[in-house]
């Protein structure tokens, strides 16, 4: 690959981000008519990653993972009403030990991916503890690990978790107690405005601290709190919340 061509002809860079927004919003379409949960994510991560195997060049559109992110994260944070917040801090021993739990069985499981893999403890331990992909990546890098490998095993538990298990769930007919789990409905223009700056400027200062996932917990913890507080500036849009899935998915 030669950076230098790249550089002076936009249009090769430009090309593949295009092919790749196309064959998402087309994917996101088609996954829409079938029985499948989040279609507007699986939908482009199907398509796009099948176009790659298949050896078709798309490439992601810069910061859009970014956005997605801070679009969901907002989006969820609308959910904290007083009651799951309750409900949060009943429970909150059992979430706090599943985490921890969680992490135990990564480094198990780190453990067996050496032996089967070759792959030195390091990079191991860092491609099976959960966290997110572009994150745990950054972290192995800095501990000496192999940031390609390590991106590799996290893209293909995502793409594993995502596509399989809301898909179980929703053909398995399982339901939860939404009791008072409904976010905002009525959209504000200024006060999604206000939410999404808000939102932005929380990533902004939780990346600068150097958390990972910044640009999801940044904008999730702002939204609760202001969801927690009674006083939400506004609803996500759905088609800016479908918009948000697809960057993020492809």
């Amino acid at each position: 690959y030669d950076m230098s061509t790249s550089m002076k002809s936009p249009s090769c860079s430009l090309l593949p981000i295009l092919t790749a927004l196309a064959l998402s919003v087309g994917g996101g379409f088609v996954f829409r008519l079938l029985p499948v949960p989040l279609p507007w994510m699986l939908g482009p991560m199907s398509v796009v990653g099948v176009a790659g195997i298949r050896g078709v060049r798309v490439g992601a559109l810069r910061g859009g993972r970014q956005a997605g992110q801070v679009v969901i994260g907002c989006a969820l944070g609308l959910y904290f009403s007083a009651e799951v917040t309750r409900q949060l801090v009943a429970y909150g021993g059992y979430i706090v030990g599943a985490a921890f739990a969680a992490i135990g069985i990564g480094a198990l499981g780190s453990v067996l991916l050496k032996r089967l893999s070759g792959m030195n403890a390091v990079t191991a331990f860092f491609a099976s503890v959960p966290g997110g992909a572009s994150e745990m990546a950054v972290l192995a890098e800095r501990a000496g690990a192999r940031f390609d490998q390590v991106a590799l095993a996290h893209s293909l538990r995502v793409l594993i978790a995502v596509s399989f298990i809301p898909l179980a769930v929703t053909l398995s007919g399982a339901s939860g107690n939404a009791f008072s789990a409904h976010a905002p409905t009525l959209v504000d223009a200024r006060g999604l405005c206000l939410l999404l700056a808000l939102a932005c400027a929380a990533a902004c200062l939780v990346a600068r601290i150097r958390i990972p996932n910044a640009w999801l917990l940044g904008p999730l913890i702002v939204s609760a709190l202001i969801t927690i507080s009674g006083q939400p500036l506004s609803a996500v849009p759905p088609l800016l919340s479908n918009a948000a899935q697809l960057l993020i998915g492809c």
